[in-house]
């Protein structure tokens, strides 16, 4: 997993939605992957149009509970984390997209 980790962004959208829960896995116990994942699944801001494009055609197509999983996730690995700086890494993937707004 961990030499493929960058093949991610590769992925087709049906590829990508099989195989995350595989890296999600994987990143409980490899801090390579996780790191990875962090990157991944934290949305380019607006001075990045293109990226923050392309993050929102992959992750947009999820499904409610598929988006739920990366929630649980990047909410698990925030709280899990002892550094300062490593929970406010985690904190701003959950914030900026997959923690939906309060009604």
């Amino acid at each position: 997993m961990r030499d493929h980790a960058a093949h991610l962004s590769l992925f087709s959208l049906e590829a990508l939605a099989y195989y995350l829960p595989a890296y999600l896995s994987a990143a409980l116990v490899d801090l390579d992957v996780r790191d990875f994942l962090l990157s991944s699944l934290t949305i380019p801001d607006e001075t990045q149009p293109d990226l923050r494009a392309f993050f929102l055609r992959r992750f947009d197509r999820l499904s409610p509970l598929q988006k739920n999983a990366i929630r649980m996730f990047l909410t698990q690995m925030r709280d899990a984390v002892a550094s300062p700086v490593s929970k406010q890494f985690w904190s701003q993937a959950l914030e900026t997209y997959w923690d939906p707004p309060s009604e």
